[in-house]
């Protein structure tokens, strides 16, 4: 038997594991769909919601976590590293306090527009 077919075998008894013991629903083999990523964004965002989370906090996670696994500047083990860590120890996205806000001004030709951002914590 190849190595591919045994690692296939063994991939099939961890699904169903996950099925039947841990009832998690299986989304398929997804290695050739298209616009294939490793955060499954509507996913993630609709269980967020159906958890009871605001909009705003959902946004904020999913920002953190798309920062963390698109890093072009660390490596691939960096990157799994960063996102594990916020899986695992969760994501800080609570909203700011007003305290820890400021407001910045950007001017683009005559239009003037307003952000606000959040400081970093110290």
């Amino acid at each position: 038997m190849p190595i591919g077919q045994a690692e296939r075998q063994t991939q099939q008894r961890v699904i169903q594991l996950f099925q039947k013991t841990l009832a998690y629903q299986y989304l398929g083999h997804w290695q050739d769909r298209p616009d294939n990523r490793n955060i499954e964004t509507e996913l993630l965002e609709a269980f967020l919601t159906e958890q009871g989370h605001s909009a705003a906090l959902i946004q904020r996670t999913l920002h953190l976590l798309n920062c963390a696994a698109n890093d072009q500047t660390q490596g691939l083990y960096a990157c799994n590293k960063a996102v594990y860590g916020l899986l695992r120890y969760a994501c800080r996205s609570k909203p700011m306090p007003v305290s820890r806000r400021k407001r910045s001004f950007s001017s683009t030709g005559n239009t003037r527009s307003a952000t606000i951002s959040a400081l970093p914590k110290r």
